[in-house]
């Protein structure tokens, strides 16, 4: 698969996971897991925070030393993982790069070209929930497109999932002793 195809497929998982947060009506907010779920399959975090950053999850819950989703398209659409796994920075550092770097490699949220159909035939322009999606990841509230490639360039190889945040913050350390000693990224 050539870079360009790569990059197709990513942006076809991007366009779809905006197109389910915005255009997907769930039948009922709290739907039984149990009666959607007749079985999960055990994964990894890092493919459940894929999978959360992909497609946020149709239903959710807690049991024991798990946590039981359902999403709303990915295969297998019924997972669980292990919430003491879900603790770890690493793999939930590595899913947030990969997705904010998919949002931020778009140029044209704020032009209204970023467009899906709905049910209703009528296009939209779901740039605007990219944004808040990048966002909620990064902490950050820049309010158009542009700025963003600039401090992804600075920043991403500093980037690291603060669970006290909830969001990518910059490693202030790592960026300076790379900067005074041209040392390579701690990710």
């Amino acid at each position: 698969m050539s870079i360009s195809d790569k990059f197709k497929f990513e942006f076809v998982l991007a366009v779809l996971m905006i197109w389910n947060l915005y255009y997907v009506p769930t039948a009922n907010a709290n739907p039984d897991i149990n009666k959607i779920c007749d079985s999960y399959k055990e994964v990894s975090a890092e493919v459940y925070w894929d999978s959360f950053y992909e497609i946020p999850f149709f239903a959710e819950k807690e049991e024991g030393k798990y946590i039981y989703a359902r999403s709303r398209m990915r295969k297998p659409g019924c997972i669980k993982v292990k919430k003491d796994t879900l603790k770890e920075i690493g793999p939930r550092t590595r899913r947030a790069k990969y997705w904010m770097k998919i949002w931020i490699n778009r140029s044209d949220y704020n032009r209204g070209l970023y467009t899906v159909v709905g049910e209703d035939g009528k296009s939209r322009n779901i740039g605007p929930k990219i944004i808040d999606q990048m966002h909620e990841v990064s902490g950050l509230s820049y309010k158009e497109h542009r700025k963003w490639p600039r401090w992804w360039k600075e920043n991403k190889d500093f980037l690291v999932w603060s669970n006290e945040k909830g969001t990518l913050v910059i490693d202030d350390q790592a960026k300076q002793n790379a900067k005074d000693h041209s040392l390579p990224a701690p990710f």
